[in-house]
């Protein structure tokens, strides 16, 4: 494997590692840490310094490398949007405690995106946690933490509100900022 991915990144073979870019620097840990098949695989942002082709050879090597020897892989990001289709689950870190552990089917579809006028959004929000509002005027969004679902498109509808699925990047980066809930 890691013969095939020296290829695949396109590392010399004959450079000193020290001598090496920054993005093949990263190449090189990525090899390291799938063909060594431990047990546990500790990836801490290992697309940093990648261009787009480089990390999708990362993404495809990973889950090869799982696929050929299944086994806990941990990967630290910021960029959860890319990585995001390959986890089983997803743990939020801040400030040394544990802010979310939840499967990804769960949490990919937290993060409601409601717009409408003041009062609307008030009485629709009432009781629910808003992790962000902006107003221009007399309309207001809000992102809510709740699930995009059924429910929520009826009650928007119902109101007159727009609803939207808040991006994941979007929630996560509002549930991180704010604990405590905003209202409008």
């Amino acid at each position: 494997m890691a013969e095939r991915l020296i290829d695949v990144f396109e590392l010399p073979e004959k450079k000193k590692i020290i001598k090496f870019s920054k993005g093949m620097k990263t190449a090189t840990q990525i090899i390291l840490g799938l063909a060594s098949n431990a047990k546990i695989t500790i990836l801490d942002e290992p697309t940093n310094g990648l261009d787009a082709e480089k990390r999708k050879f990362f993404y495809n090597a990973l889950l090869e490398s799982y696929e050929d020897n299944p086994r806990l892989i941990l990967i630290s990001s910021h960029h959860i949007e890319e990585i995001q289709p390959l986890c089983e689950s997803l743990i939020v870190l801040q400030a040394g405690e544990v802010l979310l552990n939840q499967p990804m089917e769960e949490i990919r579809e937290k993060g409601v995106l409601l717009t409408g006028g003041i009062d609307d959004i008030n009485r629709v929000t009432a009781g629910v946690k808003v992790i962000e509002s902006s107003q221009m005027g007399s309309t207001v969004k809000v992102m809510i933490d709740e699930p995009y679902s059924k429910m929520w498109k009826d009650i928007a509808h119902s109101q007159g509100l727009s609803i939207e699925k808040a991006t994941l990047q979007d929630y996560l980066v509002n549930r991180t900022r704010n604990q405590e809930g905003v209202k409008p």
